[in-house]
C-alpha cells in the first residue's frame, strides 16, 4: 500500500478494516508516522464525542464548528507536548 493510496479515499473500500489502513500509514515513506497517528486518533476522539452528543443530548455541530474544535484540541495536544504533531500541524494551515 502507497502513500499516493492512503491520500486518495476514491481507492478506500468500505470494507477494508481500519487496522489495515493503521498499519499502511506506518510502513509509508516520507510521512510523519508518531504525527499521523497523533492527529488519527485526535480527529477520532472528536468525531466520537460529536456522536455522542448528537445521539444523547441532540446536539449537533456543523462542520466548521467540529473542525474547530479538532484545531482547538490539536493546539492542546501541541501544548503539552505532541512534538511530532506540532512539526505536521505547522507544515499545513487546518
Amino acid at each position: 500500500l502507497g502513500l499516493r493510496r492512503l491520500q486518495d479515499p476514491s481507492g478506500w473500500t468500505s470494507f477494508e478494516p481500519v487496522s489495515i489502513w493503521w498499519r499502511a500509514v506506518g510502513k509509508a515513506e516520507g510521512m510523519p508516522i508518531k504525527a499521523i497517528r497523533y492527529l488519527t486518533i485526535l480527529v477520532t476522539w472528536e468525531l466520537w464525542k460529536e456522536r455522542s452528543a448528537r445521539i444523547f443530548q441532540c446536539y449537533h455541530s456543523t462542520a466548521e464548528s467540529l473542525i474547530a474544535k479538532i484545531n482547538e484540541e490539536a493546539r492542546s495536544w501541541c501544548l503539552a507536548g505532541a512534538k511530532r504533531l506540532k512539526e505536521l500541524i505547522s507544515r499545513v494551515v487546518l
